[in-house]
């Protein structure tokens, strides 16, 4: 559109172009549904893993680097948002359930997601649920949410 105005050479204009197709194909999504904290666990979890598969080796290292240090809605307690994101299929909140049911009487504590780059490769293998422990409770507790619900499919 502007290249009239700014005169680009050839690696300049591979290097906007990949640039371009990283950010349609992978970060505009991820931006638009930003705004909605419930989806933001299930969000990050999806965006990740898309980071990690992206065919362009560079962006994905860098993207995946940055992004790393970004992983508070994965957090044991916040990752309780995803128990109402209606996008979470059934069979990972029954596994949450579960996983919030045998935990409860553990004294895990994680408070923060730190990776490290051969971290990655196992954390993209996981499920939303791996990520419920004891902490997960403390979010109901917080926001005086009762609990009750989770003796419920999740259907209902």
């Amino acid at each position: 559109m502007f290249r009239k105005q700014f005169k680009l050479n050839v690696r300049e204009e591979n290097a906007f172009r990949d640039i371009c197709i990283f950010l349609i194909t992978i970060y505009v999504e991820a931006w638009f549904k930003c705004p909605s904290a419930i989806e933001a666990p299930y969000n990050d979890f999806i965006f990740l893993k898309k980071l990690i598969e992206y065919p362009d080796k560079a962006f994905s290292e860098t993207a995946t680097h940055k992004f790393c240090g970004h992983l508070w809605y994965l957090a044991p307690e916040i990752i309780a948002l995803s128990f109402f994101d209606f996008r979470v299929p059934t069979e990972i909140k029954i596994k949450m359930v579960e996983a919030l049911k045998s935990t409860q009487n553990n004294d895990d504590t994680i408070k923060k997601i730190v990776l490290s780059k051969e971290g990655i490769k196992t954390f993209i293998k996981k499920e939303l649920h791996e990520f419920v422990s004891p902490e997960t409770v403390n979010f109901f507790s917080r926001f005086k949410i009762s609990a009750d619900f989770i003796d419920f499919h999740p259907d209902n």
